[in-house]
């Protein structure tokens, strides 16, 4: 395997923009930033996964090896890849989805990540949706503080795929040209992509019912502080 760069600035440095690589992203709400920083042919196929993802809904940050060969040298760790506006995006977004692709043939989603509540629920979703799933350990668990999935105020879900399920989502498989085209993707594909973004948006749902109960249970118990208690005497108002 080709020895990737120290970080993204190094990367930077040693390869151009255009040539051997490109970015995307869209700013869309601050719920939501879903992330491909392996995408194009570095980890085939997490780029259209994204896209998919995010639809018209969320925000999108995708980087993609778009050189004529050896794209293994642009995969810069995930706890590394210190771009300057994913960085800024990710501080004001309430949770992220970082997609990867891992090894094996067996088709298997490992899920990871900071944000255990959401993570339950895509991984819940997942399996309602005829997939394999298993909690991610060791250096694809995601859970580093430093991991860019976990920069936002929520921190995020790590999501991996193996090459065994991203080849059945496209004829010819992950690496085919046939990626890019939506009518050559599989219902593996279009299945997998329903049941993240119907499990991302349960958990907004329920985020704002349990935010909506918060307010509702503070109000009930201020409304029974004694009016006595709730008017502090002179010396003691700061």
């Amino acid at each position: 395997m080709i020895k990737g760069y120290r970080d993204f600035s190094q990367l930077v440095l040693r390869n151009a923009r255009g040539v051997d690589y490109e970015i995307e992203f869209y700013v869309r709400s601050k719920d939501l930033t879903v992330v491909a920083i392996h995408g194009g042919d570095i980890e085939p196929l997490t780029s259209e996964l994204a896209h998919a993802i995010v639809g018209e809904d969320h925000n999108l940050f995708e980087f993609r090896g778009i050189s004529a060969s050896s794209n293994m040298k642009l995969h810069v760790s995930s706890l590394r890849f210190n771009e300057i506006r994913l960085r800024g995006l990710l501080d004001t977004t309430d949770t992220a989805i970082s997609i990867h692709g891992s090894v094996g043939e067996v088709p298997i989603i490992g899920v990871g990540g900071g944000n255990q509540a959401l993570a339950k629920c895509i991984a819940t979703q997942l399996a309602e949706s005829g997939f394999e799933t298993q909690k991610a350990r060791g250096r694809l668990a995601g859970r580093h503080p430093d991991n860019l999935v976990n920069r936002p105020r929520d921190r995020g879900v790590q999501l991996e795929l193996s090459r065994g399920l991203r080849d059945a989502m496209v004829e010819g498989g992950a690496a085919s040209p046939a990626r890019g085209d939506p009518d050559r993707r599989t219902e593996v594909f279009t299945r997998f992509v329903e049941a993240v973004r119907l499990a991302v948006c349960r958990y907004l749902d329920e985020r704002g019912v349990n935010l909506e109960r918060a307010i509702a249970d503070a109000a009930r118990t201020t409304a029974l502080i004694p009016p006595e208690l709730k008017r502090l005497p002179p010396d003691t108002q700061r």
